[in-house]
């Protein structure tokens, strides 16, 4: 089963989005792997990291497609959700989907199992989506 980050800190959301997306496709993950990919992003706490940045190095370990109007029914592999400025990763479970490093009103991270109607929800809102595949 993939372990699964959330940030402890106001800027590593990006940092922590491809090391879920690695745990998901099988890749070895620990803290240490969210460190080095924070460095080679240069995410720090005045710009957090770049979606340009987050894309060019996902592209490394997966296959990558953006979309911009994402539906629900297509998504049945793990991917990046883009909202707000903040990255997170999603994978389906069952008929349910696993939110990792979700971000509360209270700016706490944590993960969210949701139905896939509140899913559709959350995808309309200012919502685009890095689909995730193995190379």
């Amino acid at each position: 089963m993939p372990k699964y980050f959330c940030q402890e800190d106001s800027f590593s959301c990006g940092p922590i989005a491809i090391v879920n997306a690695l745990s998901y496709i099988g890749m070895g993950v620990s803290k240490k792997t969210i460190k080095t990919i924070s460095n080679k992003l240069g995410a720090d706490m005045f710009s957090g990291t770049s979606y340009i940045d987050l894309v060019r190095e996902m592209s490394n370990y997966a296959y990558i497609k953006t979309l911009d109007s994402p539906n629900i029914e297509g998504l049945i592999n793990g991917f990046i959700i883009i909202r707000r400025n903040h990255f997170m990763f999603a994978v389906k479970q069952g008929k349910k989907w696993l939110v990792t490093n979700y971000m509360t009103k209270d700016k706490d991270f944590k993960h969210k199992l949701t139905t896939k109607y509140q899913m559709k929800q959350f995808l309309k809102a200012e919502t685009y989506v890095l689909l995730i595949g193995g190379i």
